[in-house]
């Protein structure tokens, strides 16, 4: 971008400074809104979001794309799914990608079946931690009533697999039958995988539950432990969920031991030495009380610190709507205050569906549902900055939604969290929505997929805290039947006002940009594609080619190619005319990138690429 250093006046190589030297090798600043700070927000229309093209990752399935999984952490993402149904081979795939999630990998084959038994993924099939992969299945191969539970991992990216251990289901294989689990995984040295799973016995009609541990990375696997001090086969255990604080697990279930018809309880459980021991007495969480009301579906369980969040769905105030009821406790679950409604919906008329909990690791409880108050399923969001104590509900959706998952992440910003579902209308779409500033404002809803005229299901998504990196992944028909994609967003945008045209004015817009990025953002433009990795210690990739061009734009920040940021989470750079020394017809390459030049210079929130060209 030739010419331009001589609109601000001084050294261009001094202005260089502030995104070319590295003086102390800093991470990204984490800074924290002030509460005062808060009330100055307005949900404000922004620049509209730009997701990225999908991919098919699928591509060698024979059948049928089928539960779809996806997990990212640090430079590394991962998607995990079945090829089924008629004509699939049944197999399980692992498809890889960096924390941006551009390009994918072919798919490796993780499962050793030689009978291409039928094979079930879910959402948490697969988990990523540093350069570890870590994918579990239900499989069918010893038998189509005594679905096993079967697990293998890889500790360099992919490139190799441990091979596949079936895990202990309190039963022997062909014996019994999976029928509920979770996979969580912890960081560690080595790391920890535990398995909550609920086996149907085959001598009772009572769902038992059972935990299994390796505490070395998943070369091991403890025996199956019963997890409620009720026994097994003395009520049957409906819905589970699990989450872990390194050695300590977090467990909530639902069982019928009221003996009442008609009704489930809600119950928590806590192992302190990765589920070898559990509290000699399961504590009821629903207050309702024992035979009382009629829990319904999965519970979810979310934690930060030493605050634990229990959400569930409860036939309470009606006898045929599902209410969300939320309990938590402020110290790691040794005691809970009483659970209460979430939402604005009138229980006696309205009903809600399909609840989701998430926790970030910086102190924000957020919950997301599907209810029909306006006469039609729409998405709702719900969250808490102070432990639950309180609750702030936001409607995502006006034009219909369903199925809706709520991500938050435990490094990267504070601030961004993010909903994604399926849209209320055939065909489908994917879905997204995110707030930037800890739930005072969501953006817009944005369709991900660009499957146009096909039908998407399955939408899953995770959140790459080091990018701030929304990595969707869903299945859709476009080729006759269902395929697996992957697309995505990052939460910061970058927008050109204006034709790049020499000696026209043109400037740029921010928006989306967290608290947390620092009070400035910068444009940085390349005439190509390629590495550049950022300066200061940071390290993350922009994408950009390191040529003539991007060195010129470094010069200008600070300068024409800074905005500062607002309370809102926007700004626009100045107003100039744009040098005529590239020719027409020179492809531009511009990514925007948030920074605090105070104390050192840190780098916040990263644009994807947004690609133009000199008219």
């Amino acid at each position: 971008m030739y010419g331009i250093s001589p609109l601000l006046g001084g050294s261009p190589q001094a202005k260089s400074r502030i995104l070319a030297e590295s003086p102390n090798a800093t991470n990204r600043m984490r800074l924290y809104i002030l509460p005062a700070m808060a009330a100055l927000l307005l949900s404000l229309p922004l620049a509209a979001q730009n997701p990225r093209a999908s991919t098919q990752v699928d591509t060698t399935s024979t059948g049928t794309g089928l539960g779809p999984a996806v997990a990212t952490d640090g430079n590394l993402s991962a998607v995990v799914y079945n090829d089924g149904s008629t004509g699939g081979s049944n197999t399980v795939n692992v498809v890889t990608s960096d924390a941006r999630g551009l390009t994918w990998s072919a798919p490796t084959v993780v499962d050793a079946d030689i009978t291409a038994a039928r094979k079930f993924t879910q959402r948490d099939s697969v988990a990523v931690i540093g350069n570890s992969i870590y994918v579990a299945w239900e499989d069918e191969r010893n038998g189509a009533s005594n679905e096993d539970l079967f697990f293998n991992y890889s500790d360099d990216g992919g490139a190799t697999w441990a091979g596949e251990v079936m895990i202990d289901k309190g039963y022997p294989a062909a014996t019994g039958a999976v029928r509920d689990w979770r996979m969580v995984v912890q960081e560690g040295s080595p790391n920890m995988v535990y398995f909550l799973i609920s086996t149907d016995p085959t001598t009772s009609a009572n769902e038992e539950l059972y935990v299994s541990s390796s505490l070395d990375g998943g070369a091991t696997f403890s025996a199956a432990v019963p997890v409620s001090s009720a026994g097994l086969g003395t009520a049957d255990v409906d819905g589970i969920d699990l989450a872990a604080q390194g050695m300590t697990l977090h467990v909530a279930f639902v069982d019928n031991r009221s003996g009442v018809s008609g009704t489930n309880e809600v119950w928590y459980q806590q192992s302190t030495d990765g589920g070898a021991t559990w509290l000699g007495a399961d504590v009821q969480i629903d207050s309702s009380g024992l035979g009382v009301g009629d829990a319904q579906f999965d519970p979810e369980i979310a934690t930060f610190g030493t605050n634990v969040a229990l959400a569930f769905q409860e036939e309470l105030t009606s006898a045929t709507n599902e209410e969300l009821r939320m309990a938590v406790s402020n110290d790691g679950g040794t005691t809970w205050g009483a659970d209460v409604m979430i939402g604005g919906y009138d229980p006696t008329l309205d009903d809600l569906d399909n609840m989701t909990l998430a926790a970030t690791g910086f102190g924000m409880f957020a919950a997301a549902w599907e209810d029909n108050r306006t006469g039609a399923d729409e998405i709702y969001v719900a969250t808490s900055m102070d432990a639950g104590a309180s609750w702030t509900e936001s409607p995502i959706t006006t034009a219909g939604g369903g199925f809706p998952r709520i991500i938050g992440s435990d490094d990267g910003s504070a601030n961004i969290l993010g909903v994604a579902w399926t849209s209320g209308a055939f065909p489908n779409t994917a879905q997204v929505s995110f707030t930037w500033n800890s739930g005072n404002s969501w953006s817009t809803p944005v369709d991900v997929s660009d499957n146009a005229g096909f039908d998407v299901d399955f939408h899953e998504m995770a959140l790459n805290g080091d990018y701030n990196n929304f990595i969707c992944a869903w299945l859709s028909d476009d080729l006759g039947t269902n395929h697996v994609y992957v697309g995505g967003l990052r939460s910061a945008t970058l927008t050109v006002n204006g034709i790049i045209r020499g000696g026209v004015p043109v400037n740029f817009d921010m928006d989306f940009f967290s608290f947390d990025s620092g009070g400035f953002a910068g444009v940085l433009i390349s005439g190509g594609t390629g590495s550049f990795p950022l300066p200061f210690g940071d390290g993350r990739e922009t994408g950009l080619l390191n040529d003539a061009i991007l060195t010129q734009s470094i010069a200008n920040n600070p300068g024409v190619l800074t905005a500062g940021i607002t309370a809102t989470g926007s700004g626009t750079t100045p107003l100039f005319p744009w040098p005529g020394t590239l020719p027409v017809g020179t492809p531009l390459y511009l990514v925007a990138v948030g920074f605090d030049p105070s104390g050192g210079v840190t780098l916040g929130n990263i644009t994807d690429i947004v690609e133009d060209m000199v008219q």
